[in-house]
């Protein structure tokens, strides 16, 4: 539990320590730190964010992964919120795949069949196998890493004093790098958050719903 205090000027930092710090009328005092590791955690995090932005995926994936205190936060409306902030949303038709079972096969057929007719189409799918950019396909190819950055630095520009749990954070950074392409089609599985998942911030043009156990 912290008290907040008019306080400014960070000087040091070390978990249980006192930390020293400037008084807005030039006075010094020292604040005794928590010594839970939540807390501790909450101020390193907070202390990277502030000092030091993400230059690589793997980067902010770690950032996203430790911001929200749940992994999982069964809502939409900060999602919502961080999409309207964005101005998100797409031009072309959008189609969501929900379900439990046969979610990807059903996107990849989808994918498949437009892209044969010559549409270009771009897909958010997920889990990845072995890179994340797998969940992200434009023309049937995987994203680029590098692609995926300015999205993610746009969406944390966004999000202000909101926390986002890693799967709102980067479903919100793959729909913006969607929403900046000249597409004919936009497929999006819907995860493990069924009605509650970030995909659901977005109004589809077509559902599809796989078989439900």
């Amino acid at each position: 539990m912290f008290i907040r205090f008019p306080l400014r000027v960070v000087a040091s930092w070390r978990r249980g320590a006192s930390v020293a710090r400037r008084w807005p009328d030039g006075r010094f005092g020292e604040v005794r730190k928590a010594q839970s590791p939540d807390s501790a955690a909450h101020w390193q995090r907070a202390r990277l964010r502030r000092f030091m932005t993400p230059q690589t995926l793997p980067d902010w994936l770690a950032h996203c992964a430790g911001m929200h205190p749940t992994e999982i936060d069964l809502s939409l409306e900060r999602v919502v919120e961080v999409r309207s902030r964005l101005g998100l949303n797409f031009s072309a038709p959008v189609i969501a795949v929900a379900g439990t079972n046969g979610k990807g096969s059903t996107c990849a057929m989808l994918e498949a069949i437009a892209l044969q007719a010559g549409y270009r189409v771009g897909l958010y799918a997920k889990p990845h196998l072995v890179h994340f950019e797998e969940r992200c396909r434009v023309g049937g190819r995987m994203v680029d890493a590098a692609a995926l950055l300015p999205h993610f630095e746009a969406v944390e520009a966004a999000r202000g004093e909101i926390t986002l749990s890693i799967f709102e954070f980067t479903t919100l950074a793959i729909a913006r790098l969607l929403a900046h392409e000249p597409l004919d089609l936009v497929i999006l599985e819907v995860g493990l958050g069924g009605r509650f998942d970030a995909v659901n911030a977005f109004d589809a043009d077509c559902a599809v719903i796989t078989s439900i156990a």
